[in-house]
């Protein structure tokens, strides 16, 4: 026995100078993409255009697409008809919840006169019309406002809709009647708010008037809480700490001194600053960005930082909403049926009264795990941590160009559409992400076009077995990803 011990304290003396240099060397390698803070930061007021704006799931959709007007023109397709449109979309900007709210008060306040008492001694690195931006500042919204859609989101959406109607005017028939419309929303306020703005503008007033809402759905439209709900029957939401990649990332040198540079840019090194914290204030700068145009929290963070806290939301999500979890994109096959069925049976009973329009509001975390039920945007690789010793690492060209990027597909206000076309004796499926068409990963198309056959689109997307009972049981908490150690557990 003692010979073994000796043995292995030999190996390790000998390990020690291999595997520090190693490691000091991956480490500082896997930091070059992201200094610490040198110097003073660009004049935000100044230069307000020149920061990056991808925010994840906190996105401004006009921003990410470029769509801020009315303007579109009718869709066609030569040779065919539009029948049905399906549409499952995120509800536009809103408040944060009451919780949040509150914490988001008393973090910012005390973070703004740390910092002004360090402009006064001349330690921050911001300019002086940022920390004056900063000095005037005033919350905008009130706790009353807890969770309840913006103004500008009301906007948004409103401007989708006159474009929805222009692009497809035979599907959105001014007079209301349920059997043209299916209409559907969350259990939650800003999903029917939404909801309403959008109607808004395909009806007048009268016609609003005749709109029975159906109650709120968590069977349908917002399909994961009635799944998680039967994992965790306490809440619907897997906190951060049963995942073992965002964790690890929490801890990596890369978030260390992201808390480091905004510590330094505030003049703050003395205070503590938790990353919690730290993300309220970034959230307080995408939302005001979204909803207000403008938040002077937004002068604190580089665009290096506003990288690495983009990361921070996609790694966690990746695994809360995304591929990360097998369990995920099996979520989503209520709606994947609800919608193949419907195509289906408007083209093989076309002498029967079919929906024109069925219109689903809903959150962001049904509507990523759709997009993976779609295979959208499915990758060879998962989001991992940083700084472990021979592991990808943030500053690798993978990560930033990462197919899982909240920010390219979920803004708020997102939808997913699917519109069946008649095309002579055939009907295709035309899908649009963000009013963008994209292809489908298990349609065959010609080059030129984004047109799945329905038949191949029902044949290929349908589930046989789409039973939530037995798809979200204890045991998938469980399931692993492929080929890896990693488990949600």
């Amino acid at each position: 026995m003692k010979r073994i011990l000796v043995m292995l304290a030999a190996l390790v003396i000998v390990a020690i100078p291999v595997a520090v240099p190693i490691a000091l060397f991956v480490t500082k390698e896997e930091a070059s993409c992201y200094p610490k803070r040198n110097g003073s930061m660009m004049c935000y007021t100044e230069h307000p255009s020149d920061q990056h704006r991808w925010y994840a799931t906190k996105t401004d959709y006009a921003y990410l697409t470029g769509l801020n007007d009315t303007n579109a023109s009718e869709y066609t397709i030569p040779g065919c008809q539009p029948v049905m449109l399906y549409m499952y979309a995120r509800h536009s900007v809103r408040f944060p919840d009451f919780v949040d709210l509150v914490n988001m008060s008393e973090i910012l306040h005390r973070v703004r006169n740390w910092t002004l008492e360090a402009a006064d001694q001349g330690k921050t690195k911001l300019c002086k019309k940022d920390i004056e931006e900063l000095r005037h500042w005033e919350q905008r919204y009130k706790f009353n406002d807890a969770a309840q859609e913006t103004r500008q989101g009301s906007t948004d959406t409103s401007m989708i809709a006159e474009r929805f109607k222009k692009m497809f005017p035979s599907l959105f028939p001014p007079v209301y009647s349920d059997q043209d419309y299916k209409l559907g929303y969350s259990d939650r306020e800003r999903t029917n708010q939404t909801l309403q703005a959008f109607l808004q503008v395909i009806f007048d007033k009268e016609e609003l008037s005749k709109i029975e809402y159906p109650p709120g759905d968590i069977e349908l439209v917002s399909f994961h809480k009635n799944c998680e709900r039967k994992l965790w029957p306490n809440h619907t939401k897997p906190k951060r700490e049963l995942f073992e990649e965002p964790e690890k990332f929490r801890r990596s040198l890369i978030v260390q001194r992201f808390l480091r540079n905004l510590q330094t840019t505030l003049g703050i090194e003395d205070k503590e600053l938790s990353y919690h914290e730290a993300n309220l204030i970034a959230i307080e700068c995408a939302l005001s960005y979204a909803a207000y145009g403008k938040s002077p929290w937004c002068a604190v963070f580089s665009n290096d930082d506003l990288l690495v806290s983009e990361y921070d939301d996609d790694i966690y999500d990746f695994y809360k909403d995304g591929y990360g979890r097998p369990l995920n994109p099996k979520m989503g096959c209520p709606v994947v049926n609800e919608v193949t069925q419907l195509f289906n049976d408007a083209a093989n009973k076309p002498k029967e009264h079919h929906y024109k329009s069925v219109l689903y509001f809903t959150h962001s975390r049904d509507f990523k795990k759709l997009l993976g039920s779609f295979d959208l945007f499915i990758g060879d690789d998962r989001l991992t941590a940083v700084c472990m010793l021979f592991s990808d690492g943030y500053c690798t060209k993978e990560v930033r160009n990462r197919i899982w990027r909240d920010s390219t597909f979920s803004p708020y206000s997102a939808q997913l559409v699917f519109i069946l076309f008649q095309c002579g004796e055939t009907y295709k499926v035309l899908s649009l992400l963000n009013e963008k068409p994209v292809k489908l990963p298990r349609c065959a198309y010609h080059a030129n076009d984004f047109l799945c056959d329905l038949r191949e689109f029902y044949s290929k997307y349908r589930v046989k077995n789409c039973d939530i009972n037995k798809i979200c049981t204890p045991s998938a908490i469980y399931e692993k990803w492929p080929d890896t150690h990693w488990e949600d557990a």
